[in-house]
């Protein structure tokens, strides 16, 4: 799949993160610890977290910034080549970064807003897709290692079809036990000591 086809896929993504926000709290907030530790609306979260994070190196690498996460040239290892080439994560097998990590019951008001951000930044990012190619430079991955901007791009549609697939996993089981309430209030992390 190009570019072309990641970007159309990447609005088909985004269609189906508002489809979750359309979901009942017992659906939305399941807990079906066989399939996935977190619920589908933790797997929303940590999707427009680290999609965020993933538009803002494309961004670093086209405004051409100097960053510690950004070099002229390099190249992803060896399991971000096969991710990259495959278009699959293996489930279980990476730890999310603490910055990406979603609250125990995300605040559907919380949901609401951070799914609209990322979605407008998508689209908005994704009329200029097609120049993706020419922008110069790589961006570090913490595990996968250096990406240019397109396998950046790339990498936000595999790795929202992974946590995708997982909900889907997890809306397929039948709930027993009751999902936890979700707050009123948006919940806020810790601040670091």
């Amino acid at each position: 799949m190009g570019i072309g086809g990641d970007t159309k896929a990447i609005h088909a993504l985004c269609d189906a993160l508002g489809e979750m926000l359309t979901w009942e709290d017992h659906r939305l907030y399941a807990q079906v610890a066989s399939v996935s530790h977190w619920s589908p609306a933790q797997q929303l979260e940590h999707v427009v977290q680290a999609g965020g994070l993933m538009l803002k190196m494309i961004d670093l690498l086209e405004a051409g910034v100097p960053h510690e996460n950004v070099q002229a040239s390099g190249s992803p290892a060896l399991v971000g080549r096969i991710v990259l080439l495959t278009g699959h994560i293996p489930r279980g097998r990476a730890q999310a970064p603490e910055a990406t990590r979603p609250e125990a019951i995300p605040c559907r008001a919380g949901l609401v807003e951070a799914v609209e951000g990322f979605c407008a930044a998508a689209k908005a990012r994704a009329e200029r897709a097609a120049d993706l190619r020419a922008i110069a430079g790589v961006g570090r991955h913490p595990a996968l290692g250096w990406f240019r901007a397109a396998q950046w791009w790339r990498f936000l549609r595999i790795h929202s079809e992974h946590h995708l697939a997982i909900v889907a996993d997890i809306d397929k089981v039948e709930v027993v036990a009751q999902p936890l309430a979700a707050p009123n209030e948006p919940l806020t992390r810790p601040s670091a000591p």
